[in-house]
């Protein structure tokens, strides 16, 4: 007897779960999803299709809430998108592919939120990204790689911001841009670089905006242009120069418009032209 009543509720079960309908006969009602026209939330696999016939998403249903392996297609009938939901929010591994079947992403949620390592490829199989999160935000050190393999970005992420020391690459491996973030903003010190390692430019920023001295450079190592930023605009004396190192030009700014007198020189030192501004607009 105890045998043909496990038998009935295993029956039972299966026969609950082995349903099947199109997804555009559920509706939305109070938080949970019911068949149309009907009281009980629904249970049991939906499908979802494409105009050409194709499947398009497939899924299941337990009282109403996503629960279980759901699969997305593209046209073609390759798998885009597979992965698990508990209690209708996403759960476990979920994976997306591109159309070649090579996998675009990967990595596992938590009761809803993004969690532990997530990688990012290139259709070519090469890793784009890679990097954690922690309960639904970036978190520890991101990696992103050129399609060659090589680092092309570095750095960390604390509660979802990017924090410390980050380093951008040119892609034979020479560092192009290095600095740090504090709470999600650019702080203190920037260096950007040439290929051939000489410095481009270098400045601070204070809480994300540009403040103090900045140097530009030329690819040989002389000065390009000089000056002051306060609150990420121009102030103060601005000086660009030649690449023989004579000036090219001298005036002021002021909150990040031209101020005063400017004057421009020829490569040999004379004097081009002089020319007065006053809130960014040229006076006689």
């Amino acid at each position: 007897m105890k045998k043909i009543l496990l038998i009935l509720l295993i029956s039972f079960s299966l026969m609950s779960y082995s349903k099947s309908i199109n997804e555009e006969q559920l509706q939305y009602r109070n938080g949970v999803y019911y068949e149309v026209n009907k009281e009980i939330p629904y249970t049991g696999e939906t499908i979802f299709y494409y105009e050409n016939g194709q499947i398009f998403t497939r899924g299941n249903y337990k009282a109403g809430e996503m629960n279980g392996e759901w699969v997305a297609y593209y046209e073609n009938g390759q798998i885009s998108i597979r992965g698990n939901y508990k209690d209708g929010e996403m759960n476990d591994e979920w994976i997306s592919y591109y159309e070649n079947r090579q996998i675009n992403g990967k990595g596992n949620y938590k009761d809803g939120e993004i969690n532990g390592e997530w990688i990012a490829y290139y259709e070519n199989g090469q890793i784009f990204t890679r990097g954690n999160y922690k309960d639904g935000e970036m978190n520890g050190e991101w990696i992103a790689y050129y399609e060659n393999g090589q680092i092309f970005t570095r750095g960390n992420y604390k509660d979802g911001e990017m924090n410390g020391e980050w380093i951008a690459y040119y892609e034979n491996g020479q560092i192009s841009t290095r600095g740090n973030y504090k709470d999600g903003e650019m702080n203190g010190e920037w260096i950007a670089y040439y290929e051939n390692r000489q410095i481009s430019t270098r400045g601070n920023y204070k809480d994300g905006k540009m403040n103090g001295e900045w140097i530009s450079y030329y690819e040989n190592g002389q000065i390009k242009d000089k000056g002051n930023y306060k609150d990420k605009l121009e102030n103060g004396e601005w000086i660009s120069y030649y690449e023989n190192g004579q000036i090219f030009a001298r005036g002021n700014y002021k909150d990040g418009e031209m101020n005063g007198e400017w004057i421009a020189y020829y490569e040999d030192g004379q004097i081009e032209f002089k020319q007065n501004y006053k809130d960014g607009k040229f006076i006689n």
